[in-house]
């Protein structure tokens, strides 16, 4: 669905709009459906929220004020608001803090579980481990992205931001490393990482929006994704070190089992003396493809600017 026509807007939207002109406060009812809620999606996986009003030409105020009610819903994925999404929920809110505590608090194996990070098996096994339900996949989907462990893809990230660059680099370089994979019998994956929403026992909406805004990289998700969907991934809470880089890539290597070649961004983390060390001790192991795009601003606190 589309802008609401003439005929919706007098009919149903003009008192709610009246309502919000007395309130003397902005109207997010005249927002595009589908274009609010992918706006929701972005702001739910950590993007800003000036970013993403930007990017679908959304005043501000406006978006603030449909994120706002947004969270007061309580904090639901957009696809929550379907006809079948309240079937889909199986556990209690209690059960959902307990678990999200849980995978931002530990890796899986620091809780008995098989895999060095998490993924959707260890998140399935996890949810049976500590309440017995058994989550269908479907329903499974629903929970890891009302939790932010839905990233988007670093492809389309790259696609949307330098579609002239990636274009080329799609062409030329990417096949030699799909190539790469394929004689070493192992997948490509691509790195990146992204915030997470905070959970706040019991915060109103507002203080949500606060929280995220005081505390940038509170909850970050490092992780990496194969171009068959396989998402691992680990929390850090603040900002991120060095050697918890290295332990993620550490990790991945043990899950996958095999030669690794990741793509990863421009970031300042590749010419880290530190980092070099490592990857030139693990050589054998794990190669890493740099996407010629410009330098990403770091999060670590030894070269946050």
């Amino acid at each position: 669905m589309d802008a609401p026509s003439a005929l919706e807007q007098t009919i149903v939207l003009k008192p709610l709009i009246e309502r919000d002109a007395a309130m003397k406060r902005p109207s997010s009812v005249l927002l595009p459906t589908r274009a609010l809620a992918a706006a929701m999606k972005k702001l739910l996986a950590g993007n800003s929220l000036e970013m993403v009003a930007r990017f679908y030409g959304f005043p501000s105020e406006v978006l603030r004020e449909a994120w706002l009610e947004h969270l007061e819903k309580g904090m639901a994925s957009p696809h929550d608001q379907g006809r079948g999404a309240t079937a889909r929920r199986k556990l209690t809110q209690d059960q959902e803090a307990e678990l999200s505590v849980a995978i931002q608090s530990a890796a899986p194996d620091q809780l008995g579980l098989r895999s060095k990070l998490w993924d959707r098996d260890c998140v399935k096994q996890l949810v049976k481990d500590r309440t017995g339900i058994e989550l269908p996949s479907r329903t499974l989907s629903t929970y890891l992205e009302r939790w932010g462990y839905a990233p988007e893809k670093p492809l389309q990230a790259y696609h949307r931001n330098h579609p002239s660059t990636m274009q080329t680099w799609i062409k030329r370089d990417y096949p030699v490393i799909a190539m790469l994979a394929r004689e070493s019998g192992s997948l490509v994956h691509w790195w990146g990482i992204t915030r997470l929403l905070p959970r706040m026992s019991g915060a109103s909406a507002n203080e949500l929006v606060q929280a995220m805004a005081s505390t940038p990289g509170m909850l970050n998700a490092v992780f990496a994704t194969t171009n068959r969907g396989q998402l691992r991934w680990l929390v850090h809470k603040g900002a991120l070190r060095m050697e918890d880089l290295i332990d993620f890539f550490e990790r991945l290597l043990v899950d996958a089992g095999a030669l690794v070649h990741i793509i990863v961004d421009n970031r300042p983390f590749l010419n880290d003396p530190r980092f070099l060390e490592w990857k030139l001790r693990n050589r054998d192991r794990i190669e890493f493809h740099v996407v010629p795009l410009p330098a990403q601003r770091w999060i670590m606190p030894d070269t946050a600017g």
